[in-house]
């Protein structure tokens, strides 16, 4: 090697070791800049021919693990749906609150069950029903709040889902002009590199929205795709991600993978055949906040509205709605529908080759609905049929349900029998077995409207969203559930007159007594209570009364008060022997009389039984407290609560579940997240370990580079002397 190429050589040594300090400095200037990478020259001989002169840069590498780098990519997806989930579910609990606590929805619901006990207690009392309807006001009042707040959540999820449609759209197109700068031949070295943590910084900041795919192609370029397939960026070309729909949310804004019956917005993307693909469909992302805020808008927040409105649907049916049925079937299965109102349902249950089957009836005016499946029941094992009932065209109506019966596809070739008899204003059923389907029973729910004169049941809450309308479950148009835990209220009928939470009969019955004068006769009291007016006509003495205050439960009282108003006079007087029986039931209540007395005794036909209600009747409010109380109703698994089989039990129980789920979904979502994030984090550290930039390990290299630098300086300063002594000869 002669002088020159030894020159050669310590200047390309030098040129070398500049390049190397100029990166030692821009790995620890950046060294706390996010996404940056460790950044080591690449070298290698430098050739001429067969002589070696000297060491070239070929490139500025990275130092990455590709391996760790696709690891923290798919965490950083399952992280940011954790995340944006806890975030979310977090707030939801905070509207129903802890499990007893002041403020959350069970305590109001409890508040309303013990007003309702003390009720019992003091009929009377205007205090006491003061206090009924007050707390029925803030129960209603806290679901209204709830439903609201839910959809003020799933409108910020909607909006969350806007704003990241936009993100990706300026992360793509990002990553369009990071691909498009590297394949320019004027980028290399340290840029290069650079574009390369730029690149990878875009690319995670997109898999923190949704799951992501990278796949290297030559010359640096790159295709991404989400981890069901769909293509994201291709060849220069970024997908365009459109949020189709910016609606006002509201519970009647739902998702559905059908576009026509879609009523609220989603993220579609083309494909390259030009077809729409919705991501958060089925087939869309699986993680990431566009997952979660998807699921949450969709799914949970929907299955939290559908838990506030089955409760208060299940205050509004618990008060107002009556069943009557019949399962005897002695004299035919038949029942009276008097006051059946649209949403109103009528039951049939029959079996047929071993298996039970139960039929329920939904009056609505188009039968044929989509509204109508066999989800709006509680029960899993109901068919659930729409019949418009029309009670001027009884017979036709009558066809009509025959007709669905024999021709539904989940029912028995062999079907009841159903004939529709009475008038317009008093219709009945009557269900008969038909071929081999035998007749078990039938029932129907009927609301009521009235506050008097039309049973114990009374219309408590009404929707204040319809014109203050009595909850029948009304399916025609949107279904009358659903959101109707933001709209229910207490009857300001009831508000406005509290004595009808105790006072349910004002006007007299036009049916007087029958008028009994054969020995062993039965007289029946059915509709009589403490107070109404008894009139005894015995042959050859005046007519005797027994008027409020005579306890006709109790057979000696009841005797006793008789014998006073009569006179004891020994031959005229009702006794345990001539009194056979009386029998006492919540709907009947009758006197047997014989003997020489009963022979004697007329019963005046001219008195009216009903008469207005104590104050002090304890009908009502038992009603009232034993409907709140009922533990075997079933609520509908579309709650989530039971999980797929419907939730049994009373309304403070069911109220007590929701509270409860909320507070386990959110501690289930935290610890979650928690983990996600230890995951993450463990894994950004190992990644830093190996590439990031470690200032003991730069400052080690610099002094290497140094002394380099310093030996490279003294080989041309060796060289530059004896080229000096060269010419000095």
């Amino acid at each position: 090697m002669g002088l020159t190429t030894t020159l050669s050589s310590a200047l390309s040594g030098l040129r070398a070791t500049q390049s190397g300090l100029e990166l030692v400095a821009n790995n620890v200037a950046n060294a706390q800049t996010p996404g940056y990478t460790r950044k080591a020259l690449g070298m290698e001989v430098s050739l001429s021919g067969n002589s070696t002169t000297g060491v070239r840069v070929t490139d500025v590498q990275r130092e990455i693990d590709i391996y760790l780098q696709r690891q923290i990519r798919t965490e950083t997806a399952g992280a940011g749906y954790a995340d944006a989930r806890a975030s979310m579910l977090d707030r939801l609990q905070r509207l129903f609150g802890a499990p007893g606590a002041d403020g959350s929805m069970d305590s109001f619901v409890n508040s309303f069950g013990a007003s309702l006990d003390a009720l019992v207690t003091s009929p009377e009392s205007s205090a006491a029903r003061t206090d009924v309807i007050a707390n029925a006001q803030l129960l209603a009042q806290s679901l209204n709040q709830i439903s609201n707040q839910v959809q003020q959540l799933r409108s910020d999820a909607n909006s969350a889902l806007s704003d990241l449609t936009f993100n990706a759209n300026n992360l793509l197109q990002n990553l369009a002009s990071i691909q498009d700068k590297l394949g320019n031949s004027v980028t290399s070295g340290t840029a290069h590199a650079d574009l390369l943590d730029q690149r990878d910084a875009t690319l995670t900041q997109l898999a923190e929205i949704m799951d992501i795919q990278v796949i290297s192609r030559e010359n640096d370029q790159i295709s991404v795709y989400t981890t069901t397939g769909i293509s994201l960026y291709e060849a220069g070309r970024p997908a365009q991600l459109v949020f189709d729909k910016e609606v006002s949310v509201s519970p009647e804004t739902l998702y559905s993978r059908d576009p026509e019956t879609r009523s609220i917005g989603t993220i579609v993307i083309k494909n390259g055949a030009g077809e729409e693909i919705d991501l958060l469909g089925p087939n869309g992302v699986k993680s990431g906040q566009m997952r979660a805020y998807g699921e949450m808008r969709d799914e949970t927040l929907v299955e939290a509205q559908n838990q506030v409105d089955e409760l208060a649907a299940s205050l509004a049916e618990a008060f107002g709605s009556r069943t009557v049925s019949d399962t005897d079937g002695s004299d035919g299965f038949d029942i009276d529908l008097k006051g059946l109102q649209r949403g109103d349902t009528a039951n049939i249950s029959f079996t047929q080759g071993g298996r039970t089957y139960n039929v329920t009836l939904i009056n609505s005016a188009n039968p044929a609905s989509t509204n109508i499946t066999n989800a709006l029941t509680a029960s899993p094992n109901d068919i659930v049929i729409g019949v418009n009932f029309d009670p001027s065209d009884l017979a036709g109506t009558a066809a009509a349900i025959n007709a669905a019966l024999a021709g539904h596809a989940d029912l028995p070739a062999d079907v009841p029998t159903v004939t529709l008899g009475g008038t317009a204003q008093n219709p009945s059923l009557t269900a008969t077995t038909s071929g081999s389907a035998t007749v078990t029973g039938v029932s129907a729910d009927i609301t009521v409207t009235a506050l008097t004169n039309d049973g114990l049941e009374v219309p408590l809450f009404v929707d204040a969203g319809r014109n203050n309308q009595v909850y029948t479950g009304n399916v025609d148009g949107i279904p009358q559930r659903l959101g109707f835990a933001g709209r229910i209220a207490v009857n300001p009928a009831v508000v406005k007159d509290p004595s009808s939470l105790v006072i349910y009969q004002t006007t007299p019955s036009t049916t007087p007594y029958p008028a009994e004068t054969t020995a062993e006769s039965a007289f029946d009291y059915a509709a009589l209570t403490p107070g109404d007016t008894f009139t005894f006509q015995l042959s050859g003495g005046s007519a005797v009364t027994l008027t409020s205050g005579t306890d006709f439960t109790d057979q000696a009282t009841f005797l006793a008060a008789l014998n006073t108003a009569l006179g004891t006079d020994g031959t005229a007087s009702f006794d345990a022997l001539n009194a056979l029986s009386i029998e006492l039931t919540s709907t009947t209540r009758t006197l047997t009389l014989s003997g020489e007395v009963a022979e004697a005794v007329g019963i005046d036909g001219t008195s009216e039984p009903w008469v207005p209600t104590l104050d002090s009747d304890t009908a009502r409010p038992k009603f009232l407290r034993d409907a709140f109380e009922a533990a075997g109703r079933l609520f509908r698994p579309d709650t989530g609560i039971g999980g797929t089989t419907p939730f049994s039990g009373s309304i403070s129980a069911f109220a007590r579940s929701i509270v409860e789920t909320q507070g386990r979904n959110f501690e289930f979502a935290a610890r979650i997240a928690e983990g996600q994030s230890v995951v993450l984090t463990s894994l950004r550290d190992r990644f830093a370990e190996t590439s990031g930039v470690d200032i003991d390990q730069e400052m080690a290299k610099l002094l290497q580079l140094q002394t380099a630098y310093a030996a490279n300086a003294r080989v041309m300063t060796a060289v530059k002397d004896l080229m000096d002594q060269l010419l000095a000869i």
